[in-house]
């Protein structure tokens, strides 16, 4: 999920090798290592929050997610995680327009 970063002081802030702007940027989710975020979350200037990407649905529940693919008449293991059902959805969904 994308990531939004806040920065405080007037004139920026640079960490992880990023000068952070004043003000709120958001940037895609392999922009940072999970150590780099952990970082940036210890630091005092900035604010870190993970993001729902409003470009990708909101999946909903598995049980929502196993109708869907039941609607879309794909198999799935009895005990896949939501994220290997999410990715069923995507690998059997044509490309957006």
């Amino acid at each position: 999920m994308p990531i939004k970063i806040s920065c405080k002081d007037k004139a920026g802030f640079r960490r992880c090798g990023v000068l952070f702007p004043k003000g709120e940027t958001v940037y895609p989710d392999d922009e940072f290592t999970p150590e780099q975020i952990d970082i940036l979350k210890a630091e005092k200037h900035l604010s870190v929050e993970i993001v729902q990407d409003e470009s990708k649905p909101g999946w909903g529940t598995i049980a929502e997610i196993k109708q869907t693919l039941k609607d879309m008449n794909i198999e799935y293991p009895k005990d896949a995680k939501k994220a290997d059902l999410i990715g069923l959805i995507e690998a059997n969904s044509g490309p957006e327009e």
